[in-house]
């Protein structure tokens, strides 16, 4: 058996780099987004956006989800301090493994099979619904470091 790389061979493994390439780039930066409606509309970053934290500001293992205006923080670590209830003032922490309030509901936002559920506690917490059907709590949390 011989090896060749003609042209045609050459032309073959550089289209292949490319689409392995454009694939790798496609899924890294397809982490967090995009979030879709029901309508499958890709929604802008004024609407919804996730985005991890500044390592800057000590917050790189904190995700943040910005929804309609407010801020939610998936800060499984506590790396954002203590956070408090806008309303009461009681304490505010994310939680893996809770489950729906009975007044939630699906807002038919999703992304790679998250979905995004809203409850009579919007002003302290978001849930999403993960793949495996476990829900997440995000608590609110504005956002008071900004990288530089």
């Amino acid at each position: 058996m011989t090896w060749s790389c003609g042209r045609s061979d050459h032309s073959k493994m550089r289209w292949s780099l490319v689409a392995l390439l454009l694939l790798v780039t496609a899924c890294g930066l397809d982490s967090h987004g995009p979030w879709v409606d029901d309508d499958g509309r890709q929604l802008q970053g004024n609407e919804v956006i996730q985005y991890d934290g500044f390592a800057s500001c000590d917050q790189e293992r904190v995700v943040f989800l910005f929804f309609f205006g407010d801020t939610y923080a998936k800060d499984d670590l506590g790396r954002l301090g203590p956070l408090v209830s806008e309303v009461d003032g009681r304490p505010l922490s994310f939680e893996l493994g809770g489950t729906l309030p009975e007044s939630a509901f699906a807002t038919g936002i999703t992304h790679a099979g998250r979905g995004i559920f809203i409850a009579d506690d919007r002003a302290d917490y978001l849930y999403i619904r993960l793949p495996s059907g476990q829900i997440e709590r995000w608590p609110r949390a504005e956002v008071s470091c900004i990288e530089q």
